[in-house]
C-alpha cells in the first residue's frame, strides 16, 4: 500500500513538472486566440483542436478568467461555423465558471460573452432568452464600469420587443437609450439609434417627429459625408426619408430616395416606396410594375428568412454528430492516459534507481571525508607534539647555559681575589664571557624564528581541519535533510500539497508532528524563526513550508488559504523578520539560514 502512494504521489508531481512546462506557452496560446478575437477573426473548422486543448488544459490548471475565456473563445469559434446550439452552450458554460464575488473577475469578457448570447437568441427567435442575456451583458457592463457598454445592451431590448410586436416599449427603449448616451458624452451614439423611433413616427403619422429626428440623425450620427451621403449598407434610411417626402407630397423627391433605396440593395424597402407613390398619383401601370416587383422582393426576403430556419436545423444536427465525435474522442483520451500511466511508472522506477546510486555515492563521498578528517587531526597532533619536544630542548640548553654563565661568574670572583695572579688571564675569561652572551642572543633568536615557523605550520593545519570538519557538517545536513524527507509526516504533507482539492488540510495534530520532526533536523532554521523571533503559529507555519520547498499553491492548499491571505502571511513574515513590508523577497531573504 505505501508503494502505490509513493508511485501516485511521484505521479503528481511529475504531471505538475510537465504542466508547469506548457504553462507560459498555453496562456501565451490563450493570449493570441483571444486578440485573434478581438481582431474580428472569422473562425473556421480548423481552429477548433486549438480551443479544445485551450478548454481542457485550464479546465484543470487555470484561474476562473483563463476558464471562462477558454470556453469563451471555443463558442466563438463554434459561432462563426454556424453551429448555435454547441456555441450556446459553451458561452453557458463559461459563464458558469466566472468567479463574480472575487475583484478580479474579468467582467469585460463576461458581458462580451452575454453579448454573443443575445445573438444567437435574436436570431432563433427567442425573445425570453434573449431578454435574460440582455440584462446580463447591462449587469456586468456596469460591474466593468462600462457606461457605454451598459447601455448600448439595454438598448438591444428593442430586438425583443420587435419579435414581441411592442412598438410603445421599442420607442421607450429607443428615447431611454438616447437619454443615457447623451447624459455620458454619447451623441454620435444616440443619433444612430433614432433610425428606429424615425421608423416608428412615420408609421403612426407623427411627421414632426418623425421630422426632428431625421435632422438630429443626419448631423449628429456621423453616418453622412460632406455631399449628404449616407455610409454604404445604410441605404434603408433613404426608405424612410423618401416615406417622409411623400407624406409631404413631394413625390420627385421621394422617388429619387426610393431610387436611393434600390441601388444601395434594399430592394422590398425601395420598391415598396415606389409602389406607394404611384399608388398616390394614380398610375395603374406603374402600380402593376412595382406591385410585381415588390412581391418578388417579398418572396426573396421570405425565402431567406426560410434558409435561416433550415441552417439552424442543420445546426442541430451537426451538434449531434460532434457530441459522437467527442464520446470517440473521450475513449481515444482514456487509451492514451493508461499508456501515459505505464511510461510513468517506468519513469519512476527508473527515478528511484538513480537515486538511491546517487544516495550510495554521497555516502562514500562522507565516509571518504571522515577518513581525511582523521588523517589530517594525527598531523596536527603530531605538529603539536614536535612543538612540546622543542619548549623542552629550549628549556634544557638554556638552563645549561645558565648554570655555565654562574660558573664563569663565581670564576671570575675568585680570579678577582687573585687578580695579581691572574692578570694574563683576564682578558680571555672576559672574551670567553662575551662569546657565550652572543651565542645565547643568537640561540634565542633562532628559536623564536623555529616557534614562528611551527605555529604557522599549525596554523595551516586547523584551517585544513577547519574545512574538513564544515564539509563533514555540511554533508551530515545534507544526509540528514534527505532523511527527512523519507519521513511518514513529510510524505503526508508532500501528497497533500499536490492535490488540487484537498478534501481534509492537515489538522493540529499533523502540524505538531511535523514542527516536532523539523526542530530535530533544521535546527539553525528552526531557532532563527521560533527562538530568535518567536513568530505567530500561520508565519511560523508558512516559514516551514517554504524551506521545505513547496510552492505558493501548495502552501495555499495545505494552509487552507486563498492566493491573497498567503501574499498576505509572507508580507507579514518578512516584516517580523527582516523588517521589509514585501512578500517577494521572503524566500531569498531566508536562505542563508537554510544550514
Amino acid at each position: 500500500m505505501k508503494n502505490v502512494k509513493y508511485i501516485l504521489a511521484t505521479l503528481l508531481t511529475l504531471t505538475m513538472l510537465l504542466s508547469c512546462t506548457d504553462e507560459e506557452a498555453m496562456r501565451q496560446r490563450l493570449d493570441y486566440v483571444s486578440q485573434c478575437n478581438r481582431a474580428d477573426t472569422v473562425f473556421s473548422e480548423a481552429w477548433l483542436p486549438t480551443v479544445d486543448s485551450l478548454v481542457n488544459y485550464f479546465n484543470h490548471n487555470g484561474n476562473a478568467n483563463e476558464r471562462m475565456m477558454a470556453l469563451y473563445l471555443k463558442g466563438r469559434v463554434h459561432h462563426d461555423m454556424g453551429e448555435a446550439p454547441i456555441a450556446l452552450e459553451c458561452y453557458q458554460k463559461a459563464t458558469e465558471m466566472a468567479d463574480t464575488t472575487r475583484k478580479d473577475c474579468d467582467f469585460h469578457t463576461l458581458a462580451a460573452i452575454y453579448g454573443q448570447m443575445i445573438d444567437l437568441y435574436h436570431r432563433q427567435f427567442l425573445p425570453d432568452d434573449e431578454m435574460k442575456a440582455i440584462e446580463m451583458a447591462e449587469k456586468y457592463a456596469y460591474k466593468n464600469k462600462d457606461t457605454l457598454a451598459a447601455i448600448t445592451a439595454f438598448r438591444l431590448k428593442t430586438g425583443v420587443y420587435f419579435h414581441r410586436n411592442d412598438t410603445d416599449s421599442m420607442l421607450y427603449v429607443t428615447q431611454r437609450s438616447v437619454e443615457l448616451y447623451r447624459q455620458h458624452g454619447g451623441n454620435h451614439l444616440a443619433a444612430q439609434i433614432l433610425i428606429l423611433p424615425i421608423s416608428i413616427y412615420l408609421h403612426r403619422g407623427q411627421y414632426q417627429q418623425a421630422w426632428e429626428a431625421m435632422q438630429v440623425y443626419e448631423k449628429e450620427s456621423g453616418f453622412f459625408d460632406e455631399k449628404g451621403n449616407i455610409l454604404e449598407g445604410k441605404e434603408l434610411y433613404y426608405y424612410y426619408k423618401g416615406m417622409y417626402c411623400l407624406s409631404q407630397n413631394k413625390h420627385d423627391e421621394a422617388i429619387a430616395l426610393f431610387r436611393k433605396t434600390l441601388k444601395g440593395g434594399f430592394l422590398e424597402a425601395g420598391y415598396k416606396g415606389l409602389l406607394s407613390v404611384y399608388e398616390k398619383k394614380h398610375y395603374p401601370d406603374s402600380i402593376a410594375k412595382y406591385a410585381r416587383l415588390f412581391a418578388n422582393a417579398n418572396d426573396d426576403s421570405y425565402r431567406e428568412v426560410e434558409q435561416n430556419v433550415i441552417h439552424q436545423t442543420s445546426a442541430l444536427y451537426n451538434y449531434s454528430r460532434q457530441q459522437k465525435l467527442a464520446d470517440e474522442n473521450s475513449r481515444k483520451a482514456q487509451t492514451n492516459r493508461l499508456i501515459a500511466i505505464v511510461v510513468t511508472i517506468l519513469g519512476i522506477t527508473t527515478i528511484i534507481f538513480v537515486y538511491s546510486k546517487i544516495k550510495k555515492k554521497a555516502r562514500q563521498k562522507i565516509k571518504q571525508l571522515s577518513l581525511d578528517y582523521e588523517t589530517s587531526l594525527n598531523q596536527l597532533y603530531a605538529a603539536k607534539d614536535n612543538l612540546r619536544l622543542l619548549n623542552y630542548d629550549h628549556e634544557v640548553k638554556n638552563q645549561q647555559m645558565e648554570s655555565e654563565i654562574q660558573e664563569l661568574k663565581d670564576v671570575i670572583v675568585r680570579a678577582n681575589q687573585e687578580k695579581n695572579m691572574l692578570d694574563e688571564n683576564m682578558n680571555e675569561l672576559q672574551q670567553r664571557l662575551s662569546d657565550l652572551i652572543d651565542e645565547q642572543k643568537e640561540m634565542s633568536a633562532q628559536f623564536k624564528k623555529d616557534i614562528r615557523n611551527k605555529e604557522k605550520e599549525i596554523a595551516k593545519w586547523q584551517e585544513k581541519a577547519k574545512d574538513l570538519d564544515h564539509q563533514l557538517v555540511l554533508n551530515k545536513g545534507i544526509n540528514k535533510e534527505a532523511e527527512f524527507r523519507e519521513s511518514i509526516i513529510f510524505k503526508k504533507f508532500e501528497v497533500r500539497g499536490l492535490s488540487k482539492r484537498v478534501i481534509v488540510p492537515p489538522t493540529d495534530k499533523d502540524w505538531n508532528d511535523l514542527t516536532e520532526a523539523f526542530r530535530a533536523h533544521f535546527i539553525r532554521y528552526y531557532a532563527f524563526i521560533a527562538q530568535e523571533h518567536h513568530l505567530p503559529v500561520n508565519q511560523f507555519r508558512l516559514c516551514v513550508l517554504i524551506r521545505l520547498g513547496f510552492n505558493n499553491e501548495q502552501i495555499r492548499i495545505l494552509m487552507d488559504k486563498d492566493t491573497q491571505q498567503v501574499y498576505r502571511l509572507k508580507k507579514l513574515a518578512n516584516y517580523s523578520l527582516f523588517g521589509t513590508q514585501d512578500a517577494s523577497t521572503l524566500e531569498e531573504n531566508l536562505k542563508p539560514y537554510y544550514r
